[in-house]
């Protein structure tokens, strides 16, 4: 992780990130027909609100 972290490696270090925490729509439609999809129901914009206050953008998901 080190040589990724170096100045100038940024897209790299993001890239690998995406590749471990996060997934696919193909891969979300595989894992919720094997029932293996944990889905969360958390408000976001409303934690978002008590450490930041209003925001004026919505909040999107981005990746």
């Amino acid at each position: 992780m080190n040589l990724l972290v170096k100045p100038g490696r940024e897209r790299e270090l993001r890239h690998q990130w995406s590749r471990l925490h996060q997934i696919t729509p193909e891969q979300n439609e595989i894992m919720r027909a094997h029932d293996l999809l944990l889905e969360l129901d958390v408000d976001m914009a409303g934690i978002v609100q008590q450490y930041f206050g209003q925001i004026d953008e919505p909040l999107r998901l981005v990746g």
